[in-house]
Order: C-alpha cells, then structure tokens, then sequence
C-alpha cells in the first residue's frame, strides 16, 4: 500500500503535467471560442451596419420617391395651368370669331341697306323722269319765232 502510494507521488508529476496541458489545451479551447465569439460579435456589429446602410439607403430611396412624387405634382400643376391657359386662348378666340361675324353682319347688312336705298332712288329717279315726260309732252309749247 505505501509502495502504490510512493509511485502515485512519482507518477504526480507527470499527472500534473497532463492536467496541465489538458487546462492549457482548454485555456487555449476557451480563447479560442472567445476568438470565435468576438469574429461573431464582429459579424454582427457587420451585418448591423449593413443593415443600417440598408436602412439609410432605403430613407434615400424614400426621399427620391418622394421628390420624384413632387416633381410629378409640379409638372401636373404646369399641365393643368397650361391646359388652362390654353382654354382661356380659345374662349378669347371664340369671342374674336363672335365679334368678326357680328361686324360681317353689320357690314352685310349696311351693304343690303345700301343696294335697297339705290334701289329707290332708281326708281324715284325713273318716276320723276316719267313724270317730266308726261308733263312735257302735254304742254303746248310753241316755238318762239
């Protein structure tokens, strides 16, 4: 029994050894999981930040979108004012033909009033010549001689 014991205490170095090396392998097992945590860590501060920019490109996407949507009301609204100008043209021109047509009017019936009134006095001129006529063929007129 003491015998085992004493080879127990000569073998103890070795067995120190050996606990040794195996808590270093696990010191080196716990660094390196560490390693493997913090590369992990690393990856998630990455995709974090992917994810940010994702996020910060998506805020400017928004942002053209949105300008784009503005630009879209601005044209609409200088649609929509060039289409009202472009009544407002047509009704001035639509007066401007209204107004010619009444002035051809005026002026076609100023021409009618005018061929009228000739018309009587042809015939008031022929009347009065018709009437001299007459008047002088039944006057006994003798010559002076």
């Amino acid at each position: 029994m003491v015998g085992d014991t004493l080879l127990l205490f000569n073998k103890l170095p070795f067995i120190v050894i050996v606990v040794a090396f195996f808590l270093l392998t696990a010191k080196i097992y716990v660094i390196v999981v560490a390693f493997f945590l913090l590369t992990a860590k690393i990856y998630v501060i990455v995709v974090a930040f992917f994810l940010l920019t994702a996020k910060i490109y998506v805020i400017v996407v928004a942002f053209f979108l949105l300008t784009a949507k503005i630009y879209v009301i601005v044209v609409a609204f200088f649609l929509l004012t060039t289409i009202i100008i472009v009544i407002i043209v047509a009704f001035f021109l639509l007066t401007t033909i209204i107004i010619v047509i009444i002035v051809a009017f005026f002026l076609l019936t100023t021409i009618i009033i005018v061929i009228v009134v000739r018309f009587f006095l042809l015939i008031t001129t022929i009347f009065i010549t018709v009437i001299f006529i007459t008047v002088i063929s039944h006057m006994n007129i003798t010559p002076f001689y």
